[in-house]
């Protein structure tokens, strides 16, 4: 049940971290993400505790996530349904993070509803691809925690499709062209269908939340044990302390934090940042620093994406071309990624994603037919001939027809030896239609360093703290998006769940010994 505590700063200590300072009589432990978090692990900024309110749990619950994203919703699941009492506090004014607002491409095999629709990729040898491509960088911890995150990807679509009313599209409407994804009820960016009945689905569960309030510190006991975590509301400003037994930092990544970009990946630091993403600042890379905490892959660059992130994914559902503003190909069309990532890379500003009537009849109509409604400034066409798609381009008919006829070649070829595209390589027809797009950085790929349950690592000595988790981009390992970070939720969640019945056991166990 929850209830008001009020607790003297006096009787709380500073857990101790390598490269932290104990500071006597403060209960806070924390950092301004705002700081930035330096590459360096050692140099943690810390918030300035001069001042700071005393202690008064406003509530208290079993558990306290920090974030209500994909992964955040995903670590209530399986607490919830083990009776235990879940809160989520979210910085933004509704629930669903970024997760709400992401184009929906969930990368996973061995679902039933691949199963089912005759899709029989072999998680197996898609697993050991994964290790050849990206193994050689990892320990035996990280390689098994992987593994799990990979695992529990299938497990989770179909839990929530089973259990918790999300809705997904038939994989049997796209096969043969993308056998490794699952996407929403309505295709891309049709995230409603996952995490409204998701949401919806947990709080009939008994989960209890808070919109518009930030994390800014932990909150430890007299034996540097966390308690809770402290916010700030962000229309108020008045403090919230929230006390928990568990707590699972799924605060996001650090893309939209232009320092941390700048001291961690230099290199993407000018991509500019996704809108969506804006919200991403590192606060919970920030805060488990504060606590002595450990991270890793900060310096890994991510892929870009384009600014409208359903658009960089159309050439895996239907033909497209990717043309340079010089009006060439310069990029596979099924890789959602290349393109922006070479814009980016040669320094060409931005790029056309040229689309004829064949996309628009495509699986992903809906989706084509929002884009062109909500970006109608950045599309053009339709063009009935070459001499106007040229024309809007910004480039000579003469090229536009030279494109399209080493195209052409290549179709008739069977082979794309230019680019490499391999799905959907067939002609384009007039009308002809295109989207302007820029490159945009949307996701990291560095953050807390967990052990292969999902509990936060101290850089002192490579233990786990027994009650703080993270997950989703918050954490390592999540480079494949929605799927590993609602993965990474739900390993968080039944981690937490068997230390509480080890913990009762043990408690259970003193009494009886008593």
């Amino acid at each position: 049940m929850p209830h008001d505590s009020a607790i003297p700063r006096r009787d709380f200590l500073k857990a101790l971290g390598l490269g932290t300072v104990a500071l006597a009589g403060t209960t806070l432990v924390g950092c301004s993400a705002q700081e930035g978090v330096t590459a360096d692990q050692n140099a943690v900024g810390r918030t300035d505790i001069a001042g700071a309110a005393d202690v008064s749990f406003s509530q208290s619950v079993d558990v306290l996530i920090v974030g209500s994203g994909i992964a955040g919703l995903s670590a209530a699941m399986d607490p919830l349904e083990a009776g235990l009492s879940v809160h989520v506090a979210e910085k933004q004014s509704l629930l669903g993070g970024e997760s709400y607002l992401s184009n929906g491409v969930f990368y996973v095999v061995g679902t039933t509803l691949q199963e089912t629709a005759g899709i029989g990729v072999s998680p197996e040898d898609t697993w050991a691809g994964r290790l050849a491509a990206e193994g050689s960088a990892w320990d035996e911890a990280r390689a098994a925690y992987q593994k799990k995150l990979f695992d529990l990807a299938p497990a989770w679509i179909d839990r929530a499709q089973a259990d918790y009313n999300a809705v997904f599209a038939d994989p049997a409407a796209y096969r043969g062209t993308t056998t490794d994804i699952v996407l929403p009820k309505n295709g891309l960016g049709d995230m409603t269908s996952v995490m409204t009945p998701l949401r919806d689905a947990l709080v009939s569960k008994g989960l209890t939340t808070t919109t518009g309030i930030r994390a800014t510190a932990f909150i430890l006991d007299e034996d540097g044990k966390v308690v809770g975590m402290r916010f700030r509301a962000e229309e108020s400003n008045h403090v919230v302390d929230i006390q928990a037994r568990a707590v699972v930092v799924a605060t996001g990544g650090f893309a939209g934090n232009q320092e941390m970009m700048a001291l961690n990946v230099p290199s993407q630091a000018e991509a500019g940042c996704l809108a969506s993403c804006g919200h991403s600042m590192g606060e919970g890379q920030d805060l488990c620093l504060g606590i002595g905490g450990a991270l890793a892959d900060m310096e890994l660059e991510d892929n870009l994406i384009a600014d409208i992130p359903n658009a960089s994914a159309w050439g895996a559902f239907a033909p497209v071309l990717q043309l340079s503003p010089a009006g060439r190909r310069f990029a596979p069309e099924d890789d959602r990624f290349a393109a922006a990532n070479r814009c980016f890379s040669d320094g060409l500003g931005y790029w056309w994603l040229v689309f004829d009537n064949q996309l628009l009849a495509s699986t992903q109509a809906t989706n084509v037919a929002r884009v062109r409604q909500e970006h109608a400034d950045r599309v053009v066409g339709p063009f009935d001939d070459t001499g106007g798609l040229a024309e809007a381009l910004g480039v000579s008919q003469e090229t536009i027809d030279g494109t399209l006829s080493d195209y052409d070649s290549l179709v008739k070829d069977g082979t794309d030896t230019a680019e490499g595209k391999t799905h959907f390589l067939a002609s384009l027809a007039a009308p002809y239609y295109a989207v302007k797009l820029f490159p945009r950085r949307y996701r990291t790929r560095g953050g807390a360093a967990v052990d292969e349950t999902g509990r936060l690592t101290l850089t002192s000595d490579g233990s786990a703290l027994e009650n703080v988790f993270c997950c989703g981009a918050a954490a390592i390992g999540t480079h494949d998006g929605l799927s590993a970070c609602a993965a990474s939720g739900l390993l968080v969640g039944q981690s937490i769940v068997e230390t509480f019945a080890n913990t009762n056991e043990t408690a259970a166990d003193e009494s009886a010994a008593e």
